[in-house]
């Protein structure tokens, strides 16, 4: 029960996150895409991008285990003031917040969960 609840947690903060941070930065009119899925058995998965380039994907899911924790992989990225683009990729779980640096893995590679 307190597992389901932290991960109705985590999947309501990152909602509230993909959807305010760029309406507080005055991009609501200059979003070029946005796509939310949940299906209600335990995965979720979003994306949305700017009109200046900014970005961000992300999808989570319980894993499978005695524990039941939750792991999340993403990537975002954004043009700097001088033009040249960044991005990063991480995968969050168990073990925290690990950034994935040079990492050949595609987005959508589903072996991760």
């Amino acid at each position: 029960m307190v597992k389901a609840s932290l991960f109705i947690a985590v999947v309501t903060s990152s909602i509230i996150i993909s959807i305010i941070i760029p309406t507080c930065r005055g991009l609501e009119g200059q979003l070029k895409k946005y796509v939310f899925n949940n299906n209600g058995l335990g995965t979720y998965s979003f994306e949305y991008e700017t009109q200046d380039g900014t970005y961000r994907r992300e999808d989570g899911g319980l894993v499978n285990g005695p524990d039941g924790s939750l792991a999340v992989r993403g990537e975002y990225g954004y043009i700097d003031p001088s033009g040249r683009p960044f991005a990063l990729r991480y995968i969050a779980d168990a073990n925290g917040f690990q950034p994935l640096l040079h990492d050949d893995t595609r987005f959508n590679d589903r072996r991760i969960f």
